[in-house]
């Protein structure tokens, strides 16, 4: 049985990936330390390893693991954070990505995927926005997302390391927290839930592509397997804030009450990508349709607000 190694697989993205791999038969082993990823998230096949990227004992792990494929989505994910504490993203995303990549020096790999993000485009106006576009990141987060790209690009075409990146648009699913920075669908089922206000920053006019995880689950997937290069895994679709708010209100057939608030210094106005890449040489396509994963999300949001 093929051995994966996924950093961050106890979080929100890379515990539906865990599952993704073992529903198809790999062994997975996740190294998180737990610091935003839960362990219940974990399903019970994957063996689990409690452990900072950074540390220097990852090293010592790998050589006795022996992954055949390496998944990296351990990160400090917040935008907002990276701004106030540039020197933490950058310890986390970069230095934290070349430890791993030192550990896994002298392996065999297969392949290393990494998950990158859509801010590396920035406010761009080529929408839906392909993976040729000049990069424009407008944070910290972003910035340390394409220095690691730029560094596997090294160690691909001089070294020869089997590499391929994943450029995600904005997942939402379940297992995503709701918290300040989380993802705005997480926020708004939560908030929607309780009877709360909504808060909509500006008017509700700005756009993203919502891609529910367990397409997303599959697209790293199939890259980890088949890709070569960079990919975006998206809908290709934009939706609105106010557009968003509409459809979990019909999905919970409530009337959303929305309070606008000053919106976000920096926040891009527009943001889509094109997936035709990823259609063409890993045959996958988000499949899920946003209503139908906002119903799936929402009734994951109830069943842990009963839990608890």
């Amino acid at each position: 049985m093929l051995k994966v190694l996924v950093t961050g697989g106890a979080g929100f993205i890379g515990s539906h990936l865990a599952e993704e791999l073992i529903r198809n038969k790999f062994e997975v082993i996740v190294v998180d330390d737990l610091s935003s990823g839960q362990k219940k998230n974990l399903p019970k096949a994957a063996v689990f390893k409690k452990m900072d990227i950074r540390s220097p004992k990852l090293i010592v792990l790998l050589k006795k693991i022996k992954p055949d494929y390496v998944c990296h989505l351990a990160a400090q994910v917040s935008a907002p954070k990276s701004i106030v504490d540039p020197a933490l993203d950058a310890s986390i995303n970069i230095s934290g990505t070349l430890n791993l990549i030192k550990a896994c020096q002298g392996l065999k790999l297969k392949k290393f995927l990494f998950v990158s993000t859509a801010g590396v485009y920035g406010d761009n106006e080529d929408l839906p926005t392909d993976e040729l576009v000049k990069m424009q990141p407008l944070n910290p987060y972003s910035f340390s997302k394409l220095s690691v790209e730029n560094f596997l690009h090294y160690f691909k075409t001089d070294l020869g390391w089997p590499t391929v990146v994943t450029r995600l648009s904005n997942v939402y699913g379940p297992r995503q927290k709701a918290l300040g920075e989380g993802g705005v669908v997480a926020i708004f089922s939560e908030s929607l839930l309780k009877g709360q206000d909504l808060n909509i920053q500006g008017r509700g006019f700005q756009t993203r592509d919502f891609i529910y995880v367990v397409d997303v689950a599959k697209g790293l997937s199939q890259a980890m397997l088949h890709g070569q290069g960079v990919y975006n895994l998206s809908t290709g679709r934009e939706t609105s804030l106010l557009q968003l708010l509409q459809a979990l209100g019909e999905v919970l057939a409530v009337v959303p009450k929305v309070k606008y608030v000053p919106p976000r210094l920096g926040d891009v106005p527009k943001s889509c990508l094109k997936a035709d890449k990823a259609r063409r040489q890993l045959s996958w396509r988000a499949e899920v349709p946003l209503t139908e994963g906002l119903r799936r999300t929402l009734l994951w949001f109830k069943k842990s607000s009963i839990k608890k």
